[in-house]
């Protein structure tokens, strides 16, 4: 179970990097509320 959850972690960084990476003014708005809710549900996983 452990191991999935490290692959499941290890592509959601990825995913993360690629998002963050675009430059475009809606994710730039979009961005911060996503990280907020990924946040809570991270600390609500723990």
């Amino acid at each position: 179970m452990s191991r999935i959850l490290a692959v499941l972690r290890r592509h959601d960084h990825r995913l993360t990097r690629r998002i963050a990476a675009w430059d475009h003014p809606w994710i730039r708005t979009v961005l911060p509320a996503a990280q907020d809710a990924a946040e809570h549900t991270a600390l609500w996983w723990a």
